[in-house]
């Protein structure tokens, strides 16, 4: 009867002690499932939270890549609320400064010039973006020269030019529909002769006047300076910028066309393509212009296209012919070609070599003749937005009962754009 008792015993408190340790491990496996919800309701607001900053971020970094590069497409971008409207403003400008040789087979001169081939300049861009694809903008783009190398002279080196506007417009842009201007902008054909992908542009391009436009040929049978200057034999027969409204199209298939009426009764349309195909870039226009009240011209037709390939070649064309009112004179026309290479012999930015030639016909007088040859080399340093530039002209005139002397002119410089 004890051996009962004692067993019974031994098997109630055996029991007691199971009862009591599987109801602390049922109160443990609760209290692990409750830290298990908690620890997994926080991982999901902890991912929430990442996957909102993830949007933030990628939000963040496609307005960045919006905005220009210092010193990459001319201009940074502050933006400013006026009232309740989100105007975007773009402050730019670019400073370009040379030191010119020139030789006019009489005298020879050093001149230290701003280079006309693209001037020192700043400006200001206004850009509304509302919801939506319309848009509207502003743009006030300033000039300032000293001693521009396109009007400096044997005899005069020291030109201080005022300070002018080049561009003062609105503008209002539709997506689907396209563009419409109005004010002192670029006419459609601005621009239309001097499209080219060398990369030496600086140093020389189709407007044979930017180096040494103001020098005058020497005669040497007479032994003295004629009228004729440079600038009035090598023109390019390219648009400027006046007052007027004009339109731009959309773009379809890498073409795009412009048309405007402005100031002195002087109408304008152009044709542009840019397009990258497989292995090259190709950009060209052609354009025509009637010349307007005033003029001794009556209307002009130019264009000009520009192949860059892959592999650093690239090949310029330019070409155009005016009509004078005048029945007694010639119409002027001309041919240009550039021929360049494009390669990094540095890390800093590409390297662009090009030798070029221009035939300049009956632009100052009938018969005149005149023709140029010329080198560049530009070397682009990328992280400063600055190019440095060597150019070489040789300029020469065929004129009845003349014997002008060649010009030739050797510049060298630095643009820094901001």
């Amino acid at each position: 009867m004890k051996k009962k008792v004692f067993y019974s015993g031994m098997a109630l408190g055996i029991a007691f002690n199971f009862a009591l340790a599987t109801t602390s491990i049922a109160k443990t496996v609760t209290v692990d499932e409750d830290i298990l919800k908690t620890m997994q309701k926080q991982l999901t607001e902890q991912a929430k939270a990442i996957a909102k900053l993830q949007a933030s971020l990628q939000e963040q970094q496609t307005k960045l890549k919006q905005l220009p590069k210092l010193g990459e497409t001319e201009h940074v971008a502050v933006v400013s609320h006026p009232g309740k409207a989100k105007i975007q403003v773009s402050v730019y400008g670019q400073v370009d400064k040379a030191v010119m040789f020139a030789d006019d087979g009489n005298d020879s001169n050093t001149f230290f010039v701003d280079n006309d081939a693209s001037s020192t300049r700043f400006g200001i861009k206004a850009l509304a973006k509302p919801k939506g694809n319309l848009r509207t903008g502003a743009t006030l783009e300033m000039e300032y020269q000293t001693n521009p190398s396109n009007k400096v002279t044997m005899d005069d080196e020291s030109l201080n030019e005022d300070l002018h506007v080049r561009k003062f417009f609105a503008y209002a842009q539709y997506k689907q529909l396209g563009k419409i201007s109005l004010g002192q902008a670029s006419a459609p054909t601005d621009g239309i002769a001097e499209i080219d992908l060398s990369g030496t542009a600086l140093a020389g391009y189709s407007d044979g006047a930017i180096i040494g436009g103001g020098l005058s040929f020497f005669d040497d049978l007479s032994q003295s300076y004629s009228d004729t200057a440079v600038g009035a034999v090598f023109k390019d027969l390219d648009g400027g910028r006046y007052d007027l409204i004009r339109y731009d199209s959309p773009k379809f298939f890498g073409f795009s066309l412009a048309g405007s009426t402005g100031e002195k009764d002087k109408n304008e349309i152009a044709l542009r393509y840019n397009q990258k195909l497989s292995m090259f870039k190709i950009v060209g226009g052609i354009g025509y212009a009637t010349e307007g009240n005033g003029s001794s011209h009556d209307d002009r037709l130019s264009g000009s296209l520009s192949v860059l390939m892959d592999n650093g070649f690239n090949v310029t064309f330019a070409s155009g012919v005016r009509t004078e009112n005048d029945a007694q004179r010639d119409d002027p026309f001309y041919f240009y070609g550039k021929l360049g290479y494009q390669f990094h012999a540095f890390n800093v930015g590409k390297t662009a070599l090009s030798v070029d030639f221009g035939s300049y016909q009956d632009f100052a007088l009938n018969n005149d003749d005149g023709t140029l040859f010329g080198g560049q080399a530009t070397q682009y340093f990328d992280d400063f937005g600055t190019q440095v530039y060597l150019g070489y002209r040789l300029m020469q005139l065929d004129q009845d009962l003349t014997d002008m002397s060649d010009i030739y002119a050797i510049i060298s410089g630095i643009r820094v754009k901001f």
